[in-house]
């Protein structure tokens, strides 16, 4: 029981790992804040970016609502294909301090 114990206080302090990447973002917008023992199994952050195992998944480390989004608003999640030097010209921006919204 101590271990259980253990365990559960960690998880409070810590976070438990995000069971997919749409959890891991649900929780960003509750308020939680993000570590790398949130990050889903099969991704690891680099440089702001998720990436999957093959390498051959990337998704920017950032989240955002649209305008009229609050509290008892349905989430949806919309995840976009993009070319990979509109990628890279967002992960500049995003990297940018002046940079507000993307």
């Amino acid at each position: 029981t101590d271990l259980l114990n253990g365990h559960l206080l960690t998880e409070k302090a810590v976070g438990s790992r995000a069971r997919t990447l749409k959890e891991y973002f649900e929780r960003q917008l509750q308020g939680e804040i993000a570590s790398e023992a949130m990050i889903p199994f099969g991704f690891r952050l680099e440089d702001g970016v998720l990436i999957d195992s093959s390498d051959k998944c990337r998704v920017l480390d950032r989240v955002s609502c649209l305008q009229g989004a609050g509290p008892g608003t349905p989430t949806v999640f919309v995840f976009v294909s993009v070319p990979p030097e509109t990628f890279a010209a967002v992960i500049a921006a995003a990297a940018e301090s002046s940079c507000a919204m993307l």
